[in-house]
């Protein structure tokens, strides 16, 4: 009996976890440029982006996502407000195909970048 009890538990947890895995998947955009990573988050995504990792480009897509929001409610558009942040740096790594341009500034990408929006 009690063995019966662990794999149901067992196959709960496995279940559970295979369900938030994929909920978790369908909610990552990915954007190789400004229009998509704006059109991604505005779909209430996180978005997956190359990143070429300097502070100065972190700032600037906080404070343009920011402005591009603000702008887009006052002219009567339904959008989420907010600015944009870093949420994470995979630990896993696809590589970057060589040429790859941070999706913000132009420069070389050296990392993929999970952002999503402050609220």
């Amino acid at each position: 009996m009690t063995e019966h009890i662990v794999k149901e538990l067992d196959q709960i947890q496995i279940d559970l976890y295979q369900s938030a895995l994929e909920k978790r998947n369908a909610s990552i955009g990915r954007a190789y440029n400004w229009e998509e990573f704006m059109s991604e988050l505005n779909k209430k995504k996180i978005v997956l982006t190359p990143w070429c990792e300097s502070l100065e480009s972190e700032e600037l897509v906080k404070q343009k996502s920011k402005d591009e929001s603000c702008k887009a409610e006052n002219e009567g558009e339904e959008v989420l407000t907010g600015s944009a942040k870093t949420l994470c740096i995979p630990h896993q790594q696809d590589p970057i195909p060589e040429g790859t341009k941070c999706f913000v500034t132009g420069a070389p990408a050296t990392k993929w970048v999970i952002w999503g929006r402050s609220y």
